[in-house]
């Protein structure tokens, strides 16, 4: 099944899924079509089976379909017939038990399971957006308080120079090369071999509090100039060594002009949280049986 054709029949089965059809008929539109936006508006019935907008549209931008040859101008309705005749044809094929076929069965149970994990996914996703929007946002007082609590941090400014690899082996091996007694700037170098005169990646020059990483904070604000951190670990196999250069201090930092840096700060710092929240929420609620077990 070519890829075009495997997408195609993946949001047939999509549109199709839940939907409550005569006997004997293959519709195309899932419950409460009535109520949907114009692309699920009924365009012919057979049978008392809905074709629908969708369906039109979707045999549309699928090259190979039976209309594809048709003048522009009469493509939709080319189309339109096209799906009429095919949805008499599966019909006929119901009433046959044809739909027992077992590659037929197989290539349906594929799809759907596709479009159940499309479900899954995408709808977690939604949630878990919603739930950050309606916890991870700060309120004023903990903005303020936050502020309080960390301003001297927040003025920090860090000059710091960053080794940055994928693999924690070659972390290891630029930490060792270092020990060994090789500047940190001569082994960042050496990962940028055909770098032009003067540019310096590995030189992030002065950081303000929002724009260190996470998991740097536990390490770079306790340096001293000159320091170098242990190998620190971020998410998606990210492995860092950093060199603290410089320290400066930001003296023109108000409340007002942090406050929508700390703002995004905290949600980006909240959202973790509220995802384990979250999760631990609705697994104590969900009742779970593993079948076979």
């Amino acid at each position: 099944m070519n890829k075009r054709l495997s997408i195609a029949l993946l949001l047939a089965v999509s549109s199709a899924c839940g939907q409550s059809n005569p006997p004997g008929a293959s519709g195309s539109t899932t419950q409460g079509s009535t109520n949907r936006a114009a692309s699920q508006a009924v365009v012919a019935r057979v049978n008392g089976a809905p074709l629908t907008e969708a369906d039109v549209e979707l045999k549309m931008q699928t090259p190979q379909h039976e209309a594809a040859k048709a003048p522009p101008e009469e493509k939709r309705q080319a189309v339109l017939d096209a799906l009429i005749l095919r949805e008499i044809m599966a019909q006929k094929a119901l009433s046959m038990g044809l739909d027992q076929d077992p590659k037929y069965q197989e290539d349906l149970k594929k799809l759907e399971a596709q479009v159940a994990d499309f479900k899954r996914t995408a709808l977690s996703e939604l949630l878990l957006r919603r739930e950050n929007d309606k916890r991870a946002t700060p309120s004023d007082d903990e903005v303020r308080a936050y502020f309080t609590a960390n301003e001297k941090r927040l003025r920090m400014q860090l000059h710091v120079m960053q080794i940055l690899k994928r693999s924690e082996a070659e972390i290891i091996e630029a930490r060792s090369m270092i020990d060994r007694g090789k500047p940190f700037e001569e082994v960042a170098a050496s990962f940028f071999p055909n770098m032009p005169d003067g540019s310096k990646p590995w030189d992030l020059g002065y950081l303000p509090f929002y724009k260190i990483p996470d998991p740097w904070r536990k390490t770079v604000y306790d340096m001293k100039p000159g320091e170098m951190s242990g190998v620190m670990r971020g998410p998606s196999d990210r492995f860092w060594l950093v060199k603290l250069v410089d320290i400066r201090e930001d003296t023109a930092m108000t409340f007002e002009s942090a406050k929508e840096a700390i703002i995004q700060d905290m949600k980006a710092n909240k959202v973790q949280h509220v995802r384990d929240g979250l999760e631990k929420e609705l697994r104590a609620g969900a009742k779970v049986e593993i079948v076979g077990q």
